[in-house]
């Protein structure tokens, strides 16, 4: 959102609006900056929840959450909170998918708030301020007083769930915010595959976070079907901005796109292989030589193409292919299979996305930081 468009928005007039954005105004006279460190991560939990086997130990999700330097803001998105059953999706169960919902973002809780609020004061509390999030602006009293890190949002599609906490101290300064969900399953109405995405503004900045999780497959036409996706939640992710109190009454309701934001995350499970033989992946990653990955990469291919998220910025990728294990272990789906043990993994198939194994504490907690 450009500076004039907001100008007007909040009802600048277009003489001060013209004086406003003239080059000669020196704008650092009346700007203040506040730094802000935001955690942003995604997890694909394959159905299970905090404490259930290796997927949602709760050692590893503090290690996970709490790796680098204390953050403001800390936006997590998982995939396949509840098992992508033809029940869970057909019905898009409510009771299912909050009982899940919950459970995590105690386990949150925990972490965040580690020895101001017991498990139990978790699980009673955390229903209450999720309710009140529902409101445009939240309470920073209450049940949040005793807590450093408050729930801002916790919203879930099928299996898709966005979670947003920040520091209690922050909470006045949130002036906006406004989730939206967008269906990318078949006929783009079943929610097993899209996003959720939250736009809100923290002093006069916007920031947008949209967690995905796009269709998988290794097929070429599958590969399609991720970029359709990506359009697709893009066009439809749009919202209205509330007024504000010094806001015109006769303003109106403006419509903005999620992108429409001064920094947008996009995060989650994207689902894009690599073009490789499973030989030369196995031996890249038993070497720690992950560049080459990359240029194999499907979603890297398209961006240096131009075709894909153009503009769009891209972490360094530090830690091997995250897909796909042989559930509660260390060991990629396939490396069993070259040892004469047999085993099986999670969803997708094929050899694109394998690759060797090593048994490592440092491996289990990487898994778990998706790109």
């Amino acid at each position: 959102v450009g500076l004039e468009e907001r100008l007007r928005a909040y009802g600048v007039g277009p003489l001060v609006r013209e004086q406003f954005l003239s080059p000669q105004v020196d704008r650092q006279a009346y700007t203040k900056k506040h730094k802000l460190m935001a955690m942003v991560g995604t997890f694909n939990v394959n159905g299970q929840s905090p404490g259930d086997g290796d997927g949602g130990d709760a050692s590893g999700v503090e290690k996970w959450l709490m790796a680098e330097a204390e953050a403001d803001i800390y936006a997590v998105g998982f995939q396949e909170i509840v098992a992508l059953t033809a029940s869970n999706v057909l019905s898009d169960n409510f009771a299912v998918q909050q009982t899940a919902l919950l459970a995590w973002e105690a386990r949150i809780d925990q972490i965040l708030n580690a020895g101001l609020v017991s498990p139990e004061a978790s699980r009673q509390d955390l229903p209450h301020m999720l309710a009140e999030n529902n409101n445009d602006h939240i309470s920073d009293g209450g049940l949040r007083a005793k807590r450093r890190y408050v729930p801002l949002v916790a919203k879930s599609m099928v299996g898709i769930y966005l979670t947003v906490w920040v520091k209690a101290a922050l909470v006045p300064h949130i002036l906006y915010k406004e989730l939206v969900v967008v269906s990318c399953g078949v006929m783009r109405v079943l929610g097993n595959k899209g996003s959720v995405g939250l736009r809100m503004r923290v002093h006069d900045t916007y920031l947008s976070f949209i967690c995905v999780h796009l269709s998988s497959g290794e097929k070429r036409e599958d590969c399609a079907k991720r970029y359709w996706d990506l359009a697709h939640i893009f066009q439809k992710s749009i919202l209205s901005q509330h007024q504000h109190q010094h806001q015109q009454q006769d303003s109106g309701m403006e419509t903005y796109n999620i992108l429409d934001s001064d920094y947008c995350f996009l995060f989650g499970d994207l689902n894009f292989r690599l073009n490789a033989e499973e030989g030369y992946i196995r031996q890249m990653v038993e070497g720690g030589s992950y560049m080459p990955l990359l240029e194999c990469d499907q979603l890297n291919r398209g961006r240096v193409q131009g075709d894909l998220l153009p503009g769009w910025q891209e972490g360094e990728i530090t830690f091997p292919p995250t897909f796909k294990y042989v559930i509660g272990t260390d060991t990629y789906v396939g490396s069993e299979d070259l040892a004469g043990n047999g085993g099986h993994g999670g969803e997708g198939e094929g050899a694109t996305a394998h690759a060797a194994s090593s048994s490592s504490s440092e491996k289990k907690a990487q898994k778990k930081r998706t790109p």
